[in-house]
């Protein structure tokens, strides 16, 4: 899970491709990621019970995306939620980074309902 979300912020071409609002987010976000790592070998369940909880939400954009690029479509309110569930990451994992915007899964749930199908 931690491979996978790293591969998506920190790739070939990245800082052409990421918006510069989001990119100001970007060391939290790998911060993010460094604060779980140091957490979860002291608490497994915990961190695999919160991966859990985060894992649908992350497979579902994934998923979104590719159906998009497929059919040319462009999808601001998909973007929005990949970068809401960036943001419950950090919620979720290493909540004393503190979230850039407030995330829930009833939040998840209301954007993703206004995302459109290609």
């Amino acid at each position: 899970d931690i491979r996978d979300q790293a591969s998506h912020r920190v790739f070939k071409g990245f800082l052409a491709t990421i918006p510069a609002e989001k990119r100001k987010h970007l060391p939290r976000y790998l911060a993010g990621i460094r604060v779980r790592m140091g957490k979860v070998a002291a608490n497994l369940p915990r961190d695999s019970k919160l991966m859990e909880e985060t894992v649908p939400y992350w497979r579902a954009a994934k998923a979104r995306v590719d159906l998009h690029a497929k059919a040319g479509v462009t999808d601001g309110e998909l973007t929005l939620y990949r970068w809401m569930v960036e943001e419950f990451r950090v919620a979720q994992f290493a909540q004393e980074l503190r979230t850039a915007m407030t995330v829930s899964p009833k939040r998840l749930q209301e954007q993703w309902n206004k995302i459109g199908k290609p």
